[in-house]
């Protein structure tokens, strides 16, 4: 077949996310968490209140946690990391995942031991009514005998520093089309061997024994055939080879061997009748002078339409014909089981079959046609795009027709045999 299969290497396209970074930026406040404190040297057994950047923060107190408990916490527990969880608290947070819940006092001071000691966790709190900026100066952190954060006034303090430093990664993500390779079959065009038929000797067709060159091309003589599309009787040349749409014409009596009346010597495999393989031997048949002759084996059926018709030029028509020798029985006789009926039917010249000739077969058949023309010579012809969308889509078509008809007349010739 001139059409083959090959696997080609194709470039294809996908959407790919990625990801910029484009640095980072300080955070600008402070994110809720828990921080442990201890003061010492207080004065001992005496209620203090707690000041944060000098805003009263003693309900965000639990004095009830030690250093141990703080320290043995996990990195993912609650008390190490709260997130976004209590920003609704105006107190120390209340929740079951706490082991002390709770603020030591909600409204008032708390008191340092007996040792002027004062310690527990303090909830640092970030929302609309609590909230502290970052800032390199950090923020005092104090507990204070009085209930305002004022040294002077006061008999017993202590003071912290608080600093801390956070920042935002600065990215985004967007989508860009990447190129990628894959494989894929696809069916080419490879021009066929020529092939010759050398002189027939007395020795039959056989399956295993060819009698033209070894069994390396087609087996191919002459017959003769009524065309639909003209009503003409006419002389073909063509393969005749076992379930060829030639060889099945001939068995089931569609077209006449003219290789009968002994002017042929090579017998078409399962039956009884001979081939003329050489035209000189075809010409003695008695039928052969009745008939006119035909280049293609009846090949081109649309395109003889248009050529009779004066659409295509001789040079065109041509190509077409010698196109139809090259492809094989299957897509020919395809192609014949939906083309002959239609150019029959256009014939009749019926209202509709006139519409359906100028609005379809005619521009679509120049178009093949073309095509046709320029793949037999391109030197010489245009390409036509169309015409190539059409090859490309009809012969796997007409190929598939083509082997279910075939199929079933194999079926059907084997219950004659």
């Amino acid at each position: 077949m001139p059409y083959i299969d090959v696997t080609v290497q194709k470039t294809g396209y996908k959407d790919v996310t990625h990801s910029a970074n484009h640095g980072y930026d300080p955070i600008p406040i402070h994110r809720p968490k828990f921080i442990f404190f201890e003061f010492v040297g207080l004065r001992p057994n005496i209620p203090h209140w707690i000041f944060f950047g000098n805003k009263l923060v003693t309900q965000f107190v639990n004095t009830s946690y030690s250093e141990a408990d703080y320290t043995s916490a996990s990195g993912g527990s609650v008390l190490k990391e709260p997130g976004d969880q209590f920003t609704n608290a105006s107190a120390f947070p209340s929740s079951g995942s706490l082991t002390y819940s709770g603020p030591t006092a909600a409204s008032g001071p708390v008191n340092s031991d007996a040792n002027g000691v004062l310690n527990g966790v303090f909830y640092l709190q970030s929302n609309t009514n609590y909230s502290w900026g970052i800032n390199t100066d950090g923020h005092k952190f104090m507990a204070i005998d009085i209930s305002v954060p004022d040294k002077t006034k006061c008999k017993s303090y202590g003071t912290a520093t608080f600093r801390g430093f956070g920042q935002y990664e600065n990215y985004y993500t967007y989508t860009a089309q990447e190129a990628y390779q894959y494989s894929a079959v696809e069916q080419v065009w490879q021009e066929p061997a020529v092939t010759t038929n050398n002189t027939p000797t007395s020795t039959p067709n056989t399956p295993n024994t060819k009698n033209d060159d070894g069994g390396k091309d087609k087996e191919m003589g002459w017959y003769q055939m009524d065309c639909a599309l003209t009503g003409k009787t006419y002389n073909y040349h063509g393969d005749v080879s076992f379930g060829s749409h030639g060889w099945h014409m001939i068995k089931n009596n569609g077209a006449t061997s003219l290789g009968d009346g002994k002017s042929g010597t090579a017998k078409i495999e399962q039956t009884t009748q001979t081939i003329a393989e050489t035209h000189t031997e075809a010409k003695k048949h008695k039928d052969y002078g009745n008939a006119e002759n035909s280049s293609s084996g009846e090949g081109s059926v649309l395109c003889s339409l248009l050529y009779k018709r004066g659409y295509l030029s001789k040079e065109v028509w041509e190509q077409d014909e010698a196109f139809g020798n090259l492809v094989g029985a299957d897509v020919l006789n395809g192609y014949h089981s939906w083309a002959l009926p239609m150019a029959a039917w256009i014939e009749k010249e019926s209202l509709l079959s006139k519409i359906w000739f100028y609005a379809w077969v005619l521009p679509f058949t120049k178009c093949w046609a073309q095509h046709i023309a320029h793949k037999m010579d391109c030197r010489n012809h245009k390409d036509n795009k169309i015409g190539k969308l059409m090859l490309t889509l009809g012969i796997p078509l007409c190929k598939f027709i083509g082997k279910f008809k075939r199929k079933n007349n194999e079926i059907v010739s084997e219950l004659l045999i």
